[in-house]
């Protein structure tokens, strides 16, 4: 009750830039970090919520939130491909078969 329909489409903006970022990057990543990509989204909301919040919850602090809720995870990951040493084994999914 009194929380209006565009602050609740806001916030869940914020929420789910995070993922997407880590998710685009992923996708043209041959590299893999399970436990970096987790933080990266978690951070990448952190920061999100608190720009958000801390800019008196406005449009243009929403905007500065999924920007930064969006970057952050690419910037983490970026950062972290000099660390990662697993590679994903894209011949698996040649002989993938649904069920």
């Amino acid at each position: 009750e009194g929380i209006s329909l565009l602050r609740i489409d806001m916030f869940s903006g914020i929420i789910f830039a995070a993922p997407c970022g880590a998710l685009i990057i992923g996708i043209y990543s041959r590299y893999k970090n399970e436990v970096i990509t987790l933080l990266a989204i978690f951070s990448g909301l952190l920061t999100g919520l608190a720009t958000w919040i801390y800019f008196d919850l406005s449009w243009e602090s929403w905007f500065y939130g999924c920007l930064l809720s969006f970057a952050m995870p690419v910037v983490i990951i970026f950062g972290s491909y000099p660390f990662t040493k697993q590679r994903f084994n894209f011949a698996k999914l040649q002989f993938y078969k649904t069920e």
